[in-house]
């Protein structure tokens, strides 16, 4: 645009500006006006001006052709009675067709939107729809949906979803979120097709609903729970939810077994699950299947190393993929029963936030996380894992500085017979600990410490049906592969059964449940 079409605009804006000032000082002005108004049932007299009035609506331009005028003080008066508008929202109607400007709140927009409905102003319901996108909040746009269904105002009902989807993760956060809701309502948030909550969460949401809803029906009323659920169950999506999801909804009696079969060998055949035979001694280590996200600065060779002490124990399938090249998908990640972060600062083709929120979702499926925090919770914005995974609270251990500590081994158990720890009696570094410094376990649970009283290793399961996540706050290379460097741990210590244990830990875990 050339600087004599701005100056153009500029001044155009100015003068429009300057003109709906002017204007205001006119809005419900008794003088010169030629227009009275009856507001109200309370028969409240506001006053406009025909020309005014006229240029904003073609109701108006209508009316003052068959209206009847009167002559009074020398001047001709159109009086209209506006007996269905409350006083407060016809007041704020004549502001913005004066100035184009309105003290709209959330007590009054939906009233001056159904003035402008009925009067024809496009241009000020267009004002009203703005204002009702700038006001939506996670804690109030379900209630400003029903109050737009109420209304009848489509474009709003729309709207309101459309910002419910985008927020939904947080909207239906906990088993609650629908208690108060009318059961229209509920209906149709099950019948949304974009929210990204877990699908199992939407179910519990909704026997949670009923149980409220009934108690607000009263002892008298002859429906029962069952019954309220029945009529939204075929909203839930089976076909969306996990193993430990089907067996969790199979315990309340709502779905047919038939159909609940069905959905497992549905679910099985879709992540391409290999259905594996167990003794009656359980699940086995060599059975599990494990992802290895890693790489190293100093080489392969640590990484593959890395590998050879998760195997200690007995696993044989572990696949390793490099962060800095490809993000798993969820999709992906389902193949396994195990994933172990022991790089983060995907810099290239990946992204630390996608990683962290598949992760996130990943365990919310019931499967395990091991995570090496020494690459991964630096408080360092390029060496740390980001997303969901980090932000929603699932580890149990809070970003910190990088530091060497003198005191180098393995110092109180606080839980000596948690699986992590068995066969553990000793582990050292060569000469200092490599640990991130701090005490913070983010409501986790300290299974071990170093002598020098920080975190060594730490669980946290965030919610029932998740899986572990477990940090082992360590260096993770040993003296086998490096001894040259002063971080790594003493080969002739039990750090093969720390790092083994830790895996078989979480991977068994959810074969238990």
């Amino acid at each position: 645009m050339s600087e004599k079409k701005e100056k153009e605009k500029e001044n155009k804006n100015k003068n429009k500006n300057n003109l709906s000032t002017l204007l205001h000082k006119w809005v419900n002005n008794r003088d010169m006006s030629d227009v009275k108004f009856i507001v109200g049932k309370e028969k409240v007299a506001m006053y406009g001006h025909q020309l005014i009035l006229s240029m904003n609506s073609p109701v108006w331009r209508g009316l003052f052709y068959t209206q009847e005028w009167k002559e009074t003080n020398n001047r001709l008066l159109c009086e209209v009675d506006v007996d269905d508008v409350e006083p407060r929202f016809f007041e704020l109607f004549l502001e913005f067709l004066y100035s184009r400007k309105a003290r709209l709140d959330e007590e009054t927009f939906y009233g001056v939107y159904g003035v402008a409905d009925k009067f024809c102003v496009f241009e000020l319901q267009e004002y009203c729809s703005r204002y009702f996108t700038s006001m939506l909040t996670v804690t109030n746009c379900i209630q400003h949906y029903e109050k737009a269904c109420e209304e009848g105002v489509k474009r709003w009902q729309r709207d309101s979803l459309q910002f419910l989807e985008s927020n939904s993760r947080l909207l239906f956060k906990d088993t609650h979120c629908f208690v108060g809701l009318k059961e229209e309502t509920v209906h149709q948030m099950l019948l949304m097709d974009s929210i990204s909550t877990p699908e199992i969460q939407l179910f519990r949401a909704l026997i949670e609903w009923s149980r409220s809803h009934l108690r607000e029906l009263g002892s008298e009323s002859k429906v029962t729970v069952k019954d309220l659920v029945k009529r939204h169950l075929h909203l839930i999506r089976l076909e969306l939810m996990s193993f430990e999801d089907l067996d969790e909804i199979s315990k309340t009696g709502y779905f047919e077994v038939q159909e609940l079969v069905k959905h497992s060998f549905n679910l099985a055949k879709r992540f391409q699950v290999k259905i594996r035979i167990l003794s009656r001694g359980g699940a086995k280590l060599r059975d599990l299947n494990i992802l290895v996200l890693a790489w190293a600065r100093r080489g392969e060779v640590r990484v593959e190393h890395f590998v050879d002490t998760l195997k200690y124990g007995g696993i044989q399938y572990v696949t390793t993929k490099d962060p800095r090249n490809v993000t798993p998908t969820v999709e992906e990640m389902m193949e396994y029963d195990a994933v172990v972060l022991r790089s983060a600062n995907v810099d290239t083709l990946g992204s630390s936030e996608i990683l962290g929120n598949n992760l996130a979702e990943f365990v919310e499926s019931g499967r395990g996380l091991v995570i090496v925090a020494i690459n991964t919770l630096i408080d360092s914005d390029d060496k740390q894992i980001k997303g969901r995974i980090y932000t929603d609270n699932f580890i149990p251990l809070v970003y910190g500085p990088r530091v060497q500590k003198n005191e180098r081994e393995l110092g109180e158990k606080h839980l000596p017979e948690h699986p992590i720890l068995r066969g553990v009696e000793t582990f050292k570094t060569k000469e200092y600990a490599h640990v991130v410094d701090t005490h913070n376990i983010n409501g986790g649970t300290l299974i071990a410490s170093w002598n020098n009283g920080l975190p060594l290793v730490t669980e946290k399961i965030k919610e029932p049906g998740y899986g572990p996540v477990v940090v082992i706050n360590t260096h993770p290379t040993s003296t086998r592969t490096t001894n040259d460097c002063g971080k790594a741990w003493l080969d002739n210590t039990n750090g093969n059964e720390l790092f083994s244990n830790a895996l078989s830990y979480v991977g068994i875990k959810r074969h238990l449940k």
